[in-house]
């Protein structure tokens, strides 16, 4: 992938986070579906991981996740 198509992945990832707060990565990809950038492919989590390190290297930007499990008590 060229560096531009990746620079411009991390300004809408990083626009999109911000200006939602709290995000799921399941809804990250609902949006990002919604976008010409997606090309129709969801966003993997260890692409997810890469593109976070990246945008805290480039732009300083230390985006935190917490990891929640839902516990079905059926």
């Amino acid at each position: 992938m060229r560096s531009y198509e990746l620079f411009k992945q991390y300004i809408w990832l990083v626009g999109t986070i911000s200006r939602a707060g709290k995000i799921s990565l399941e809804e990250i990809n609902r949006r990002w579906l919604g976008t010409e950038l997606s090309g129709g492919i969801e966003i993997a989590r260890t692409t997810f991981i890469r593109h976070k390190a990246a945008i805290q290297d480039i732009f300083g930007i230390d985006i935190e996740c917490s990891l929640q499990h839902e516990i079905n008590n059926n």
